[in-house]
């Protein structure tokens, strides 16, 4: 039983629009294959499939989509930071060592 769909069949059948979810998808932080699925979409450029001009535009805009909106849930949704005693330490302006 296949849990994860095949890369390559989900680019050529979405084109640009499966380069744009995956890449959302894994810059939020989901566990999605993101790497692979440029590199199949480099691939698909060499070959003819896809022109390149439009996928660096797909794959650069979902990065950063995917990045504002996991760090805006993470802002808005998450809770508070886990206690550290080191980052607790009030920082002096000559430095951490400085601690008089």
């Amino acid at each position: 039983m296949a849990v994860m769909p095949n890369i390559n069949q989900l680019i050529t059948d979405w084109d640009y629009a499966g380069i744009l979810f995956v890449v959302i998808l894994g810059n939020i932080g989901l566990p999605v294959p993101e790497e692979t699925v440029r590199a199949v979409a480099g691939y698909l450029v060499w070959s003819g499939r896809l022109q390149l001009l439009p996928v660096l535009i797909v794959a650069l805009a979902s990065a950063v989509a995917g990045d504002s909106l996991g760090y805006w849930l993470g802002r808005h949704y998450a809770g508070p930071p886990c206690y550290s005693p080191v980052l607790s330490i009030p920082l002096m302006p000559s430095g951490p060592w400085n601690l008089q």
